[in-house]
């Protein structure tokens, strides 16, 4: 199997959701305790007509000569290798893809694993519109919450944006009163509240520059974060 791309550090990676059993069931396992009934809209199909509807935003996001495309009965068609090199793109690893291959906006859903397990951890969706980008969800699966593992996506899920894809702008949403990586204060105001989850929950508004990144990143505490490697590597066969 060809995926369009992966990156990680020594115990993560990440990589595009992709139309696999799988990947449908392990969403649905990270989002079992969102709503009171457990069931988050499987039960009635309506799992089925979004699982598909995100893929076709994956498709969307990207050039299909590069990335690939979902069709209509949601199956995925990955492009070689070959036909990325002739279509311009340098799949070394590490490299960056210049803008003109992204539209102007879009969602994408990545998928997050235990490195050296390959469990799956979770999943984040996020939207972009040219340089910017709003972080909507983060799920982990329960029993793999509380472990760090949110830390290491901030810190190389935010290496990849600003560092490797040309972000200048990440706007995040995050649980009032709840500690976040790059959220120095959790307790200011309330930015909105939210009845997605099973209970009513409000949400604080960060927005991180890329400037306001690299100076985080630049204090002695986190010198640790920035100095890690990660490695980014497209059309990753497994």
């Amino acid at each position: 199997m060809l995926i369009p791309y992966r990156y990680w550090n020594d115990t993560i990676y990440i990589q595009p959701m992709l139309n696999r059993p799988e990947d449908k069931e392990n969403i649905l396992a990270a989002r079992t305790d969102w709503r009171a009934d457990g069931i988050d809209g499987s039960s009635d199909g309506e799992w089925d007509f979004y699982f598909v509807e995100w893929l076709q935003n994956m498709s969307d996001c990207y050039d299909e000569k590069v990335w690939g495309t979902v069709n209509l009965d949601g199956t995925y068609k990955s492009p070689t290798r070959e036909q990325a090199i002739a279509a311009g793109v340098d799949v070394s690893d590490n490299a960056v893809l210049p803008r003109s291959f992204y539209p102007n906006h879009y969602y994408f859903t990545e998928m997050i694993y235990e490195k050296t397990t390959n469990k799956f951890i979770g999943f984040t969706r996020n939207w972009t519109d040219g340089t910017k980008c709003e972080h909507i969800v983060t799920c982990f699966v329960p029993e793999m919450r509380g472990k760090g593992f949110h830390k290491h996506y901030s810190v190389i899920s935010c290496k990849m944006w600003f560092l490797y894809s040309g972000g200048e702008l990440i706007t995040s949403d995050t649980i009032r009163g709840q500690s976040s990586y790059y959220v120095e204060n959790p307790n200011i105001e309330v930015f909105k509240r939210r009845d997605d989850r099973a209970y009513p929950v409000d949400y604080i508004r960060t927005e991180i520059t890329k400037e306001s990144y690299l100076a985080w990143m630049d204090k002695p505490e986190n010198h640790a974060d920035r100095d890690e490697p990660i490695t980014v590597r497209r059309f990753f066969e497994e």
